[in-house]
């Protein structure tokens, strides 16, 4: 079951490691 801070916990996630993916996907 989904928690508020379960929620908060993968957003950060993704909000700290989905620019890195683009950014090696892009080359820049």
């Amino acid at each position: 079951m989904w928690t508020p801070r379960s929620v908060l916990a993968t957003l950060t996630v993704f909000a700290t490691t989905v620019p890195g993916i683009v950014a090696q996907t892009t080359g820049s």
